[in-house]
């Protein structure tokens, strides 16, 4: 993911993984689902490609269609 230059998304007090300079919007979560309030954040975030990534197995390929 760094080749994207992610940096951290907070929002009050909220938080979603990362977001990229280009506007898009990752969460990582291996075994865990997003809490509600979490959620509503991804959902209602502009941006102009969201990607949650939650099987380890298809990181590399779900990096690879973020590029």
């Amino acid at each position: 993911i760094r080749h994207l230059m992610p940096s951290y998304f907070y929002e009050n007090g909220l938080e979603i993984d990362f977001i990229t300079p280009k506007k898009t919007l990752i969460e990582v979560k291996y075994g865990r689902e997003l809490n509600e309030k979490q959620l509503l954040l991804f959902e209602r975030t502009k941006a102009t490609k969201k990607v949650l990534i939650d099987d380890f197995r298809k990181l590399n390929e779900t990096i690879a269609a973020i590029d």
